[in-house]
């Protein structure tokens, strides 16, 4: 039976939790979810959550080992990531928990209230296993890989994207293939990979724009409150661009009207008349004269 469209509930929230409120979410989870829908592990932050494949280091339909708890010693294969918890959920051979579900939530084929859920658990209790030839038999056997490395990249078919390669520490010409991911049919209103890259459109002027005017309104949301109509500015965002003026403090005004007295008597701008202006001419021209002489 499977829950995995359940697994997920609350999700969207999480990743706008901060950090400090994360550990008040957590327990507020646990009071109002049902009990096969708490998190066994505690939630990551968003800084801390796995972003690739190197975080990850397991992908889903790789097969691990499990090192701890009661399922130790158990070959599983990966089914999918938790990523609120940085954990992974395994098929049937990993560890379960008991749990019940209300009969509003049976999925179909179900007959019982108990159901066991899968756990998820950490990468600190997986061990990655590996098919490699012995050098000396020539046979393939099965061994579990220490330490995981990343050497270099490489683009892989099957993700369609660039992939880090992924080697046994110590032993770094041993690679470890990434598993193929689990393929999806295509649905009846799929197009073709081929239809996509086909180019439909070409530029014909730089000037005109390629989108008649009429059409815009199908395409652009006129009346969506980022649109920007003329670049004008209402009277709300000029509030918000706008600093708010500080109230002066009475020594703050004493001080200005002192400084405007000053300014007017003693920094005044002095201006030349037209009499001291000839008495200098006169002082230099004199000045010159017997200079001259």
């Amino acid at each position: 039976m499977s829950y995995s469209h359940l697994s997920n509930t609350g999700s969207r929230f999480t990743k706008e939790i901060s950090k400090q409120l994360l550990p008040r979410y957590h327990k507020y989870l646990l009071k109002s979810v049902p009990d096969f829908l708490r998190p066994r592990l505690p939630l990551a932050t968003k800084e801390n959550q796995y972003k690739n494949e190197r975080d990850w280091v397991f992908m889903p339909g790789d097969r691990v080992v499990v090192t701890d708890g009661d399922c130790r010693g158990n070959v599983c294969v990966v089914v999918r990531h938790n990523k609120d918890t940085n954990s992974y959920i395994l098929n049937e051979n990993g560890p379960t928990i008991e749990a019940a579900v209300p009969k509003e939530l049976w999925v179909d084929g179900q007959k019982s209230h108990v159901v066991n859920f899968p756990k998820a658990v950490l990468k600190s209790s997986l061990k990655l296993l590996a098919d490699i030839e012995d050098d000396k038999t020539g046979k393939t056997k099965t061994v579990a890989i220490q330490n995981v490395v990343f050497r270099g990249s490489y683009f892989d078919k099957n993700y369609n994207k660039i992939m880090p390669i992924r080697c046994v520490s110590g032993q770094e010409d041993l690679i470890i293939p990434w598993p193929k991911p689990e393929e999806h049919e295509d649905g009846p209103l799929a197009t073709s990979q081929s239809i996509c890259r086909e180019q439909t459109f070409w530029v014909e002027s730089i000037v005109k724009a390629p989108i008649p005017k009429a059409a815009l309104p199908s395409i652009r949301n006129e009346k969506s409150k980022y649109a920007r109509k003329n670049e004008k500015l209402s009277t709300a965002d000029i509030k918000r661009l706008v600093a708010p003026k500080m109230p002066l403090t009475d020594t703050k005004m004493h001080f200005i009207a002192e400084r405007k007295e000053l300014e007017e008597t003693v920094y005044k701008k002095r201006v030349l008349t037209e009499e001291a202006k000839e008495k200098i001419g006169e002082k230099v021209f004199e000045h010159l004269s017997k200079e001259m002489l």
